[in-house]
């Protein structure tokens, strides 16, 4: 009797954990459902980017007003988390990936846009164009910011950057120097004063000599006779605008402490000054 109730018990219990593997393997073997899978993150900079290319419309109207705003939202990222330049390429470069070759070609169009936005955003009238653009900065960010951030997107893309220079000017009153951020194919002396021509500082005749970059922090430039004529032909404030657009704008270009201006091989002398020896930057005009 003792033997058979044995036998029947044990049976109950093999029976009984038959049951529970039986219930608990196919919640192992099942797939996570979608309510409980990560979701995918992506970061900051991989936004912007999409939205330069999924939102910014070129040629349209407000077009540059929305590439000053995304250059301000990008900048203001920059400034704040300070990124390092490898990691900024790695990111654009994971993102441009996933484009397509004809899709990829407007990207680096819609960025070149912005990338021009965001140096102008650096120059004299920055603040104005962000307000029109309807963007608030939270910080404050200069051309140098600007340039490593997009050399760096740029390099995640293959693409070239475009090269920008700070171009000084006078404004209407001649009391201010007004900068802005113009596009050169190159940094040379010829493509500088070419800039200084487009922005009024320069006469069409005026041409370069030679010019010598020394140590990189003593410049010697050498201009045409006609540059003489234009600053003798101006009053004092105009005259001191103009050289000092100049000086500040090719010192500022090769990041020198100094520059000696001749024209036509001599010392340039008007009949308010005598330029000799190395002048450094301009301030604004405080004696008009």
């Amino acid at each position: 009797m003792k033997k058979t109730l044995a036998i029947l018990l044990a049976s109950t219990m093999l029976l009984a954990l038959c049951a529970c593997g039986a219930a608990s393997s196919p919640a192992a073997t099942q797939t996570p459902t979608a309510a409980t899978q990560q979701p995918v993150q992506t970061t900051e900079l991989t936004n912007m980017l999409k939205e330069i290319n999924d939102k910014y419309e070129q040629g349209t109207a407000g077009s540059s007003l929305k590439a000053a705003a995304l250059a301000g939202e990008m900048l203001d990222w920059y400034i704040q988390t300070k990124p390092a330049d490898a990691d900024v390429n790695a990111e654009t470069s994971a993102y441009f990936a996933t484009l397509d070759k004809t899709v990829s070609q407007t990207f680096i169009s819609k960025l070149d846009d912005v990338y021009g936005a965001a140096m102008q955003t650096c120059g004299s009238d920055g603040a104005d164009l962000l307000s029109t653009a309807g963007y608030t900065p939270k910080g404050t960010w200069t051309g140098s910011d600007a340039k490593t951030l997009f050399t760096a997107i740029y390099g995640g893309t293959g693409a070239a950057a475009p090269k920008y220079a700070a171009v000084y000017s006078g404004d209407e009153q001649a009391e201010h120097f007004v900068i802005t951020y113009d596009m050169i194919e190159d940094l040379t002396p010829d493509n500088l004063l070419t800039a200084l021509k487009n922005n009024g500082m320069v006469s069409v005749g005026v041409k370069v000599n030679s010019f010598d970059k020394g140590d990189g922090k003593a410049l010697t430039l050498d201009l045409s006779s006609d540059f003489q004529k234009l600053l003798s032909s101006t009053g004092t404030a105009g005259e001191y605008m103009i050289m000092g657009s100049v000086v500040n704008t090719f010192l500022a270009a090769y990041g020198a402490d100094s520059i000696t201006v001749t024209a036509g091989g001599k010392t340039i002398e008007t009949g308010h000054q005598v330029y000799s020896g190395a002048q450094t930057m301009y301030s604004d005009n405080a004696a008009k």
